[in-house]
């Protein structure tokens, strides 16, 4: 099984030099009175042999528009109504004669941001892609788990405690987040200059997540004693929470794969969009969830530890660890760098707080039992 794993992955990933190229990347933004505007672009297509996707987006207030792609001859190849409750559209074009393409932006009353995407699509890219990254974070998680229950003497069900903790943290954060997250970043991007706007709501993104997911870990420490009766159980409630959450990613990357099968032209364009920008796009998630799930486990292992020995200042540092890592991340949206910057230099920003963690974790674990405190028998 290994050796068939292997040689698939080894196939998967022989595949992935990028065939993506974006040709036009054009976004644009009207306001704060409603504007009626046209813009017009070039876009010189010489590879016939070369699918072409286009892609449009807008975040309006107000408003509408229409985003057009017209062949050389003028025929309509692709068009998209933009407004407050549709907000994106993409379609895969195939291959299309050589020649002069022009995109059309055409606002009416608008209020809002646009984004206009052109770009060589490549299906069996997207394919390798998906399949490839979802595949890695898979084996992953399995090693993950196979190392936990091997290290630490601890019953498999508290992986699952940590799974469930993190369940029910995050189905209150995505509630919350459908309801607070848009009107309080609206209101901060209203209120705030720019530079000053993409901190704070990157810090209230941070904070949002942490209070939530960290939140209820405390809450969960002060109910339940057995929860930090060793650090093993610690550990392991904190790799299940880690684990759980890379399994669904990579879970849901295996089923892009099969939407891209599918012929799902929205994934294709967005997969091919990343590919374009980013490097080894496949090898992505896989390093990412190998940064991240540290941080799961040193932010609730410093938790339980401040519980246990009733340090405040630990459980302290568990939330902020965890509320930065993702306001780095969220601040990567909040900034509107997803999809115009290489993956890989957010990645690369959240490395210090891996390192950070890695470091927690042996202080904490070398510190368990030599501070005093209660240490209770299992249960």
């Amino acid at each position: 099984m290994a050796a068939l794993v292997v040689v698939l992955l080894v196939f998967v990933v022989g595949g992935c030099s990028s065939s993506s190229e974006v040709l036009v990347d054009q976004r644009g933004e009207v306001g704060p009175e409603p504007s009626s505007k046209t813009e017009r672009f070039a876009v010189r297509i010489a590879d016939l042999d070369r699918p072409v996707g286009v892609s449009a987006s807008a975040g309006l207030k107000s408003g509408g528009g229409v985003v057009r792609l017209s062949g050389p001859d003028g025929e309509e190849l692709f068009a998209a109504e933009l407004d407050a409750d549709h907000g994106s559209d993409a379609k895969v074009l195939g291959s299309i004669p050589s020649g002069d393409l022009q995109v059309t932006v055409e606002l009416e009353e608008a209020v809002g941001k646009w984004h206009v995407t052109v770009l060589h699509t490549s299906e069996q890219e997207a394919l390798r892609v998906t399949l490839t990254a979802g595949l890695l974070v898979l084996l992953l998680v399995a090693a993950v788990v196979w190392i936990t229950r091997r290290r630490f003497e601890e019953r498999f069900r508290w992986l699952w405690i940590g799974a469930a903790l993190w369940a029910v943290a995050v189905l209150f954060k995505v509630v919350s987040s459908f309801l607070a997250m848009e009107p309080v970043l609206e209101a901060l991007e209203g209120a705030l200059p720019h530079w000053l706007y993409i901190a704070a709501g990157s810090v209230f993104v941070g904070l949002h997540s942490a209070l939530f997911e960290i939140g209820l870990t405390i809450v969960a420490a002060y109910l339940w004693k057995s929860f930090w009766a060793s650090k093993d159980r610690a550990m392991t409630i904190g790799v299940g929470a880690g684990a759980f959450e890379a399994a669904l990613i990579g879970l849901s990357s295996i089923g892009g794969a099969v939407a891209v099968m599918v012929g799902v032209q929205e994934l294709i364009v967005a997969v091919s969009s990343q590919c374009a920008t980013t490097p080894l796009a496949w090898l992505v998630a896989p390093v990412e969830r190998a940064l991240t799930i540290p941080v799961h486990v040193a932010s609730r292992l410093l938790v339980f530890y401040g519980v246990a020995r009733g340090r405040r200042l630990n459980i302290l540092l568990g939330f902020v660890l965890f509320m930065l890592i993702d306001a780095v991340a969220g601040g990567a949206h909040v900034a509107g760098l997803v999809g115009r910057v290489s993956t890989w230099w957010i990645e690369a920003a959240i490395v210090p707080f891996a390192l950070l963690s890695l470091y927690a974790i042996l202080r904490v674990t070398r510190s368990w039992n030599k501070t005093e405190g209660p240490i209770l028998d299992d249960t």
